[in-house]
């Protein structure tokens, strides 16, 4: 078993069988996990002739182009909350942006939200967590634009 879970309780089905059920970590702190779902592993299936275009000129971009996804955690494992202040990755992706947002591209301050979450740990110190960040970006994205032309003349 992940040790992310622990088993709680025993469910009966209809034949009177008895079978363990799992329950999300918690070491009886306030911190509080949720698994992680797996990452989508294709786009989702469109025809040819729905893509075609009489007008769409000679460049023309994939459908995934430009996508950026941030994971709370890697597949298969736990996401961590504190029940007081909120999920971990939340609060240092809160924290991150308001401190570096006019001046570092998203990609370098999702850089900063791995390292920082990386550090956390539950209050008795057994559990980790580690974010994950997937993209297609083709440029780099700043939430301010008018920053980094006046930081890169």
């Amino acid at each position: 078993m992940d040790p992310g879970h622990e088993l709680t309780d025993t469910t009966t089905d209809e034949d009177g069988d008895t079978s363990p059920v799992g329950r999300e970590a918690s070491d009886g702190a306030p911190d509080q996990a949720t698994e992680s779902p797996p990452p989508p592993t294709t786009a989702p299936a469109t025809s040819a002739a729905g893509l075609e275009s009489p007008d769409a000129g000679e460049r023309t971009l994939p459908t995934t182009s430009d996508r950026l996804v941030m994971y709370a955690t890697v597949h298969g494992h736990v996401s961590w909350r504190n029940s007081d202040t909120g999920t971990w990755l939340v609060q240092v992706l809160a924290d991150v942006i308001t401190e570096h947002a006019e001046t570092e591209t998203l990609q370098e301050m999702l850089t900063r939200v791995n390292a920082k979450v990386a550090d956390f740990k539950t209050q008795h110190q057994e559990y980790k967590q580690q974010p994950e960040v997937t993209h297609t970006l083709r440029k780099k994205l700043y939430f301010f634009p008018q920053a980094a032309v006046d930081q890169n003349p």
